[in-house]
């Protein structure tokens, strides 16, 4: 008796064209006639599955079987009802998927044109509509991109539409006026930065920024001279030296009447491989070496991508 009322229950949630949890309390299974288990009116949408301290339902599918342990199969391109629907009222997950052996936990396979794979939607504006934990080494959301079309899109209304990340790399240093008397040799110094303002993923050492991933960098500087010695030198420059290329702002003694304070600015993208590092150099190439780093010299930098 016990394995002809599971028989029923397993056709109709395979041929009902949809299975809901905590709807009316019925089995109906219909292939050519009708067939109904409990007292209730009929309803073809429904299978209802109540356990006391147990799994609901166990499917499990024989060693080398190469089958598909469970389908849900909905017909009906008319009235484009819900093929599947899992309701959840407790703080539980509504779907819990255990992948113990090497292979996909989770695969959604469209071959329709213009179809939308997978959707995510969230009414309640207090929660999360998508979450994804790691707890493991491995990647905690990979997205492979092997066709024409976007990888990744990001779009709403909620603060413009802008995706904000709360680690992404960015720092912010500071002189402190300690770096005197540059040397006039026209050799490259390396510019002393003192205070971290900000360090977002500690990548910043001593006074260098190393990458923490591959990606382009913006790096943006400002270095104060002041006394500088243009007065008999014939160049400064400052430089943004980071281990695949470096760019220099020179800065030519002629149009100044004498010894000066004076702002280097300059800025720039850098592409940087995961642990390259970027430093600052100064160069005076001949004069009195007089020239200090001012207090107000700042270098920033971030990841845009």
């Amino acid at each position: 008796m016990f394995k002809k009322i599971l028989s029923v229950l397993l056709i109709g949630i395979l041929l009902s064209g949809g299975m809901a949890f905590g709807a009316t309390r019925n089995v109906v299974a219909r292939a050519d006639g009708e067939g109904q288990i409990g007292t209730s009116a009929k309803n073809w949408d429904a299978a209802y599955i109540e356990t006391m301290n147990s799994d609901n339902m166990v499917i499990t599918t024989p060693d080398n079987a190469n089958t598909v342990s469970l389908a849900v199969t909905n017909n009906d391109t008319t009235n484009n009802p819900t093929t599947m629907q899992i309701t959840n009222a407790t703080t539980g997950a509504g779907v819990f998927i255990d992948q113990n052996a090497d292979g996909i936990a989770f695969a959604i396979d469209s071959e329709a044109t213009g179809a939308t794979v997978f959707q995510v939607e969230g009414a309640n504006t207090s929660g999360q509509v998508a979450k994804i934990l790691s707890a493991g080494a491995g990647v905690g959301l990979l997205i492979d991109q092997n066709g024409a079309g976007v990888a990744l899109s990001i779009e709403g209304t909620v603060n413009g539409g802008w995706l904000v990340s709360d680690a992404q790399p960015y720092f912010l240093v500071q002189a402190d006026g300690s770096q005197t008397n540059v040397a006039a040799d026209g050799a490259d110094y390396t510019v002393t930065w003192v205070t971290e303002t900000l360090d977002i993923g500690a990548n910043f050492t001593g006074n260098t920024f190393t990458a923490p991933v591959t990606g382009k960098y913006l790096m943006c500087v400002s270095v104060l001279l002041n006394n500088a010695a243009w007065g008999d030198c014939t160049s400064i420059e400052i430089k943004i030296k980071a281990s695949n290329r470096e760019i220099i702002n020179l800065q030519g003694a002629t149009g100044y009447l004498g010894d000066a304070n004076t702002t280097l600015v300059m800025s720039h993208i850098m592409d940087m491989d995961a642990a390259d590092t970027c430093i600052i150099e100064i160069r005076q190439t001949d004069g009195t070496a007089q020239t200090d780093i001012g207090t107000n010299s700042r270098w920033t930098g971030m990841l845009l991508m």
